[in-house]
Order: C-alpha cells, then structure tokens, then sequence
C-alpha cells in the first residue's frame, strides 16, 4: 500500500491545494511567501462584496481541511511545513475587511505574520486539533488577532 497513496490523482490534488500550487516547497520561509502570494491575489482580484469574499473563503477553508488532512496522512507528519493553504486563509481574513492600501497591506501582511509565527494563546492550542484542523484553525485564529489590531490601529488613525 505504501507508494499508491502518493500517486493517486486525488492525492495530487490535495497537494496542489495543501502547498498552494507548490509554493510550500520553496526552501526558506514557504509561509511568507504564502502570505506574499495571498496578498498580490487579493490586491489583483476586482472589488466583491464581502459576503461573496467571505464565503469563497469558507469554502476554501473546508477544501484546505481536507487537502491537509490527506497530506498529513500520508507524509505521517503532523502539520508539515509545506502545507501553506492556512497561511492563505488566515492572511485573507484579514484582507477581506480592508480596503486596498499599500500601507494597510503592509501592516496586515507584518501583523499576521507576527501572530503566525509567534502563536499566542490560544493560537497555540488550537493546532492540537485533530488533523487539518489544527492546520487550519490556529491561522484562522492567527489572522482574527492582526484582524483586531488592525481594525483598531484604523479607528485610532
């Protein structure tokens, strides 16, 4: 059983979306870049309503859990760094609820990378979830803390 589980075109698929089409694989910092990647997308893709964002993001949340799960099954590995489909979604929570600004990209792009690296409480503890969703979730969790901050550092400025 062992090298099949590897080969099947639903594995493929999986792995596209677990790596964010191979962006995981790149040998420093897979999750900057990651981060880097969700906000060009965001700043390229036309204005939509925030409920159309908001639920395309849902969607790509579920697919993210399942694409890690498998991912994580296979590699036997709990949370492999080369899974950066959490990096998206917990870097476009937070894009979603701004407009686009150089500076504010910047600063979402910096706070979310802080919180994702650092792992406050509960961030922390949310990547004990089973499977993908500890994968998942603790960026979610990542990108509500730099969502706060920065909601709040645009109502004080």
């Amino acid at each position: 059983m062992g090298n099949e589980k590897n080969t099947s075109p639903g594995y493929a698929a999986n792995l596209m979306l677990a790596t964010l089409f191979g962006i995981g694989f790149f040998p420093t910092a897979p999750g900057t870049w990651a981060s880097a990647f969700t906000l060009i997308i965001f700043w390229l893709l036309p204005e939509m309503s925030w409920a159309i964002e908001l639920l395309l993001l849902v969607v790509i949340f579920l697919l993210g859990v399942k694409s890690s799960t498998r991912v994580e099954q296979v590699s036997e590995r709990v949370d492999p760094g080369y899974i950066v489909i959490d990096e998206f979604i917990g870097m476009a929570l937070v894009l979603i609820t701004i407009p686009k600004s150089y500076v504010l990209y910047l600063f979402a792009f910096l706070l979310f990378r802080i919180f994702d690296i650092m792992k406050p409480m509960p961030v922390n503890q949310l990547q004990e979830l089973p499977a993908g969703w500890g994968v998942m979730v603790d960026d979610v969790a990542a990108g509500i803390y730099a969502l706060i901050i920065l909601q709040i550092g645009i109502l004080i400025f």
